[in-house]
């Protein structure tokens, strides 16, 4: 290929926490490793300064499109998120679809990238004949339970919140039956099925890039270093988080309110971008960057709970839904960056819990010990972006791949 780069195409859904690791991923490979990319994004706001803000901070070689929104009324009001999401997805691939091939009359494509929730659109990639990879922006965890739920529900028919023993995942941490990913706790549900049936299309894959490192992983990254017939090789590229905070950020009011705070004092506390209290987008990353924040208090989306390991905070895990009850699992069970409060046998936990939780931390015995221990995971997450580092290494690895792929 003349100058030796390539061309890719990603699409991505809706949801900030998607397009964040999403742009990343697309700057990182176009500065550090020339690759020219089209970005498609279904966006639930685009008019939200956050989002128009991170759309100029890309890099020349990164074209970003923002695709149309659906039509009025064409998503149910009161629709979770997953089903949101999923629909503004189905409406869009014709507009994909038109974009893609515009582009292949044009330009010559490398392959096109797609995350877990586009998954619609691979079917596409193949009548195009483009190689198809996955974006997973979750953890090596949870990509390993993806891989073995089809075998796994069929080890146990019960619910699996009754599961009497941990699931053992090769290399993974013991993972309470409650635990496992939303998706798998309701049996006779239409997102049982089409997850299922999403786990068992994950081998159709060219390959699956993943937004976490191995160190942070080591157990689950040795067996996915192993050649396997059933699954694509796995990549792990992260951790991907904003590196600089854009001019919307560092104007914020919050932060202003911070530095008048003594170090070490705040818990900064947020459960995502869906249902909110502040109806503001928060700076999050020059939020825990600030010297006055000790604790993160969090629902463990992947997006947050990376950019709290990239700088050194602490967590206090409160999971909401999707695969957050996996990600606490890992970082309490695993990395040992997160401190769990008890939850009832309703699954409820108590404001008294909480707060107890949150003193450990702040006061506590635990206080230098979990700060000690979220340091580790900071200094390896920044060495495996190093060249020569662990995800340094397996980006150079698919590059290469795609350089030598035209379509």
């Amino acid at each position: 290929m003349e100058g030796n780069t390539a061309h890719l195409a990603f699409l991505c859904s809706p949801g900030m926490s998607h397009l964040i690791p999403f742009t990343q991923l697309a700057s990182q490979l176009a500065e550090v490793h020339n690759i020219a990319i089209t970005l498609l994004i279904n966006s639930d706001n685009p008019t939200n300064p956050a989002y128009l803000s991170l759309l100029k901070s890309l890099p020349h070689r990164v074209d970003a499109i923002t695709l149309p929104v659906p039509p009025p009324n064409s998503i149910p009001e009161g629709a979770s998120p997953m089903t949101q999401i999923i629909l503004t997805v189905l409406s869009s691939l014709p507009h994909v679809q038109n974009t893609l091939t515009d582009l292949l009359s044009k330009t010559r494509l490398s392959a096109f990238v797609i995350d877990i929730f586009s998954f619609p659109a691979k079917e596409m990639a193949g009548d195009l004949g483009l190689p198809c990879y996955l974006f997973y922006p979750s953890p090596y965890t949870a990509l390993a339970l993806n891989l073995h739920a089809p075998e796994l529900v069929k080890s146990y028919q019960g619910t699996f919140k009754d599961l009497p023993e941990p699931v053992k995942l090769p290399g993974c941490v013991p993972i309470s039956g409650s635990d496992l990913v939303e998706p798998l706790q309701y049996r006779d549900s239409e997102m049982y099925h089409g997850f299922l049936q999403l786990c068992t299309q994950l081998s159709e894959m060219k390959g699956i890039l993943v937004n976490t490192y191995e160190e942070l992983e080591p157990g689950v990254a040795e067996p996915f270093k192993e050649p396997n017939e059933a699954r694509p090789p796995i990549y792990a590229l992260g951790p991907l988080t904003r590196p600089i905070e854009t001019e919307v950020d560092q104007n914020h009011e919050s932060l202003a309110w911070l530095d008048s705070q003594p170090d070490k004092s705040v818990v900064y506390v947020s459960f995502g971008s869906w249902g909110y209290v502040v109806t503001s987008w928060a700076p999050q990353l020059a939020i825990l960057k600030h010297k006055s924040i000790r604790l993160f208090l969090t629902h463990c989306g992947w997006s947050s709970v990376i950019e709290s390991i990239t700088n050194g905070v602490p967590m206090v895990a409160l999971p909401l839904h999707a695969e957050q009850r996996l990600n606490a699992a890992l970082l309490t069970d695993g990395a040992k960056v997160c401190l769990r409060p008890k939850e009832l046998n309703s699954g409820l936990v108590t404001k008294d819990e909480i707060a107890r939780v949150i003193k450990c931390v702040m006061e506590g015995e635990e206080r230098e010990a979990l700060k000690q221990r979220a340091n580790e995971p900071k200094n390896a997450a920044a060495n495996a972006l190093l060249e020569g580092g662990s995800s340094y290494k397996a980006t150079v690895k698919v590059v290469e791949e795609w350089k030598e792929t035209v379509v």
